[in-house]
This record gives C-alpha cells, sequence and structure tokens, in this order.
C-alpha cells in the first residue's frame, strides 16, 4: 500500500515538475519572440526614420534653394558674371514619375542627385563659379534637351548626377565617364572629378570611362562628364548618399576636381 502511495507521489511531483518546466520554455519562447519583433520593429521604425528625415532635407533644400533662386534670379542664373572663375552646367540625372532612375524603396535616384546639385551649386557659386541647371524641380527633361541647355548656355562645362545600382548588392563606389569624341578635353575633367571625389570620400575608386553612346556627354559639346556618386542597391553607398554631410564631401570634391581641371587646362595653353 505504501509503495503504491509513493509510486502515485512520485508520478505526482514529476508531472508538476515537467507542467513547470514546460511553462519555464514556454517563458522563454515567448521572450524570445518578444525581443525578436522588438527588434525587427525598431529595425523598421529606424529605416522608416531615415527615408522621412532625407525626404524632408531633400524638400527642404529644395524649397529654400528655389526660393533663392526666385529672389536672386538676376545674381545667380542670369548672363555669366564678368569676374566668374567659369560656368558650369549641372545636370540631376531623371526627374519626373516617368524617370525615377534607380529606386530603393522609398529612396530615388532622382531626389538624390537633386539634392546634390543644389548643394554642389552652393558650393561653386561660393567659390566664384556661374552655375546653370537642366533641372530646379521633380520635372522630366529629356537627354537631349539637357545636351542642349549646355550647348546653348556658353558653359565652359557640363557635369551630369547619376546614382548606380547592381544585382550584386556588395558593389560600390564612384566612377565617371566621358566622350573623348565629342571633346577632347572631357577626360581631363573626368580624371580630376574622379581623383578629387575619390579622395575627400574615401568611397571606392572604380575610375573614369570612355563612352561614346550616353547621350547626355556625346551630345553635349562642351567639356563634360557623367559622374555616378555611389550604388543605391549597396547599404553603406545609400546611407552615405541620403545624407546631407556626406553630400557636402561629394560637393567639395567635384569642386576640387573642377579647380584642377582648370589649373591644368591653364598651365597647358601657358606651356604652348
Amino acid at each position: 500500500m505504501r509503495t503504491n502511495q509513493n509510486t502515485q507521489q512520485e508520478t505526482s511531483i514529476l508531472s508538476l515538475q515537467k507542467k513547470r518546466e514546460t511553462k519555464r520554455y514556454r517563458t522563454i519562447i515567448y521572450f524570445v519572440l518578444c525581443t525578436i519583433i522588438a527588434i525587427i520593429f525598431c529595425f523598421s521604425f529606424i529605416k522608416i526614420a531615415q527615408v522621412m528625415l532625407f525626404t524632408f532635407q531633400y524638400q527642404k533644400t529644395n524649397s529654400n534653394t528655389k526660393s533663392s533662386s526666385d529672389g536672386n534670379q538676376n545674381e545667380d542664373d542670369t548672363s555669366p558674371k564678368g569676374n566668374s572663375k567659369g560656368i558650369i552646367v549641372l545636370d540631376p540625372g531623371h526627374g519626373g514619375k516617368a524617370s525615377p532612375g534607380c529606386t530603393h524603396g522609398d529612396i530615388m535616384e532622382r531626389d538624390i542627385t537633386l539634392a546634390l546639385a543644389f548643394q554642389l551649386k552652393d558650393v561653386l557659386t561660393h567659390n566664384g563659379y556661374t552655375v546653370l541647371m537642366t533641372r530646379e524641380e521633380n520635372k522630366t527633361v529629356e537627354l537631349e534637351e539637357r545636351a542642349r541647355i549646355a550647348n546653348e548656355s556658353g558653359a565652359d562645362l557640363f557635369i551630369s548626377l547619376h546614382i548606380n545600382s547592381h544585382d550584386d548588392t556588395s558593389v560600390s563606389g564612384i566612377e565617371t565617364w566621358f566622350n573623348p569624341n565629342t571633346n577632347e578635353r572631357s577626360s581631363v575633367l573626368a580624371e580630376a572629378v574622379q581623383k578629387s571625389i575619390t579622395n575627400i570620400t574615401n568611397a571606392k575608386d572604380r575610375g573614369t570611362y570612355s563612352n561614346s553612346t550616353l547621350i547626355v556627354i556625346r551630345d553635349t559639346l562642351i567639356p563634360s562628364c557623367l559622374v555616378e556618386v555611389g550604388y543605391l542597391s549597396n547599404d553603406k553607398d545609400r546611407e552615405n548618399m541620403t545624407n546631407a554631410a556626406y553630400r557636402d564631401q561629394l560637393s567639395q570634391g567635384i569642386l576640387d576636381g573642377v579647380d584642377q581641371y582648370f589649373e591644368q587646362i591653364s598651365t597647358s595653353q601657358q606651356s604652348r
């Protein structure tokens, strides 16, 4: 009789222990799942916040620059100043609903190139250059029209701003394209810009490339280049390009390249 009672007690104790262990395991699993969900939620919130911040910065920069442009049109965007170091046409790649360029979620090439163009315009004008832009808002401008604007502007240089993308998300860096057939000085400009922009940003230097089919540098008669300032498909590049401080570095790099270009051309002319 006692043996049966002991057995029942042991069974009861084991059953109670098993229930406690099961409850403990369930609690641990529930905690782990809650932690994972919280991490995913926080990560998603951060990404959404980054996109919203970039959009706000882009719209604010666009609005402020347009207001400044409207209020000082005779000073900045009309005929070149007599003391200008040179006239430069900036071409923010893509634009409009039909041509967003490469995209990643809500982040679009057309918005980044325009935000960069406005910052670059400020840097160039503050350093004595006269700047014209092929577009100052999110609108479609045909490639041939961009080249026409450059050719009829009387400008010294044409710089087209673009962003790359690749199926391999590990691919990153900056590269610059030029057309040697239209203007022989385009290669000098491309090399100067590529070198200075990668030096200041420490981005991967993907080099310069000759191309005779890209319309904006094929049809533009003045020295020109097309700069791919990074890969939207790469996490680090994308984070950098949506950051105004990094775009300031890109702008400074392009300014340095433009200065170096004019120095090289001046030296070359003097040595003849």
